[in-house]
């Protein structure tokens, strides 16, 4: 009789029957179920016949909602729980793959919204692409009972510096800071609703005039500004859009220098100022088909050596589109002239990278391209090695400072 209490008609008038195994007999409502007996479900219309057998456990239905991982790092606290231990850009699929579900249980993954969340999503560009991790998505786990339930929510590796957007629908350079793929016509509305930000991190879009615009379609000159949770770091992207034929973006970006892509200002070392205007050049990265030109304050060519009035004069590929950069100069180590030189080898590197050149005290930091510190180290000898083993090929960041001052930034290809 408890069996039968408990179970829910999909119609009222269906008749339910159960089978003993053993004697091959209707079982009355005092008998105890064992494995093997069968319920007979009979349709309303008494026309449909289903049979179902029974499998039955001393413990009954498991309780147990509760992921387990070997890499991650999963915490529970009653019915709400977290999982950590990886970085953002990770793939969803990768995260569930990495997590073992209870026997008998199931889950569901949606956003904060409720909606279901794919492994794959469809660009605008009619291609899939594998959904990314962020802190805005939760899986819900339904015991095999049907009753417990435990909700998770993804809590990718993050700080409070942090200055990023990823998207799933749009594509996200973060090494050149420019969000692709947008179509024309896309509303602010709409470009806003694609983009995750660093947890904690807020994101405004500016025209050309630096004036926030918050209404409207979003326009090819028009930048995103994200600002992280500490409110001080920020990060500006560029803009493309999908089905335009000629590339109209001009900026560059720097693995060397700080580029502010909001103000137009590349800052840079003081020692630069008496060096050939090429060796400016060769640490800039135009945006694709864009070129570069360093002018004086009178507004002709310089080819020889930088002074601190030039500007940096960047024209897209269209010919016609162009920005202006100031040269912001700090006082720095010369780390070109000095008695050693910082080196990073072997770049590319498919594990083991050392930087050469360092003094005791020297910190070597390595960031990834959304700027996530991956690791630090303290140089106690003038050169260190440091292991990428376990990190995904891609492009990375290696800077080393004095604690006082940044003595270089170097880019770093991981094979």
């Amino acid at each position: 009789n408890y069996f039968i209490a408990n179970l829910i008609k999909a119609d009222p008038n269906q008749a339910l029957t159960l089978i003993s195994y053993s004697k091959d007999s209707v079982m009355a409502g005092t008998d105890v179920l064992v494995s093997n007996d069968t319920l007979v479900v009979r349709s309303a219309d008494t026309i449909n016949t289903t049979k179902y057998i029974l499998t039955v456990t001393d413990q009954g239905l498991s309780n147990d909602a509760v992921l387990t991982s070997q890499t991650l790092t999963v915490n529970v606290s009653g019915s709400t729980g977290t999982i950590s231990g990886f970085a953002y850009g990770r793939t969803l699929k990768s995260v569930i793959d990495s997590l073992a579900v209870p026997a008998g249980a199931d889950y569901t993954v949606y956003d904060a919204s409720g909606a279901y969340v794919p492994y794959l999503t469809l660009t605008p560009d009619t291609n899939f692409v594998q959904t990314q991790v962020s802190n805005q998505i939760f899986i819900s786990v339904v015991a095999e009972d049907g009753v417990t339930k435990i909700v998770y929510q993804l809590e990718p590796n993050a700080s409070n510096t942090d200055a990023f957007v990823i998207s799933d629908v749009y594509q996200v350079n973060q090494d050149q800071s420019i969000i692709e793929l947008i179509p024309q016509g896309t509303t602010v509305y709409g470009l806003f609703k694609y983009l995750t930000p660093a947890p904690g991190a807020t994101f405004k879009l500016v025209d050309k005039f630096g004036f926030e615009r918050q209404i409207g379609n979003v326009v090819k000159d028009d930048k995103l500004v994200v600002t992280a949770a500490d409110g001080v770091t920020t990060k500006t992207y560029y803009i493309s859009m999908l089905d335009v034929k000629v590339n109209y973006l001009a900026y560059v970006v720097s693995s060397l220098f700080e580029v502010d892509q909001l103000n137009f200002v590349i800052t840079v070392q003081n020692y630069f100022t008496t060096r050939p205007v090429s060796e400016l050049v060769s640490h800039l990265v135009p945006a694709t088909g864009a070129t570069i030109k360093v002018m004086t304050s009178s507004g002709t060519e310089n080819t020889g050596t930088l002074n601190s009035t030039d500007v940096v004069v960047v024209t897209a590929a269209d010919g016609v589109t162009q920005a202006q950069y100031a040269l912001n100069v700090v006082t720095a180590v010369d780390k070109v002239t000095g008695p050693v030189a910082i080196s990073v080898y072997p770049n590319p590197t498919s594990d083991v990278v050392n930087v050469s050149g360092l003094e005791t005290g020297n910190r070597i930091s390595v960031y990834n391209m959304l700027g996530q510190q991956l690791l630090e180290k303290v140089a106690t000898q003038n050169i260190v090695s440091i292991s990428m083993n376990g990190h995904a090929s891609g492009v990375y960041f290696i800077q080393v400072n004095n604690n006082a001052k940044v003595l270089g930034r170097y880019k770093l290809i991981l094979k």
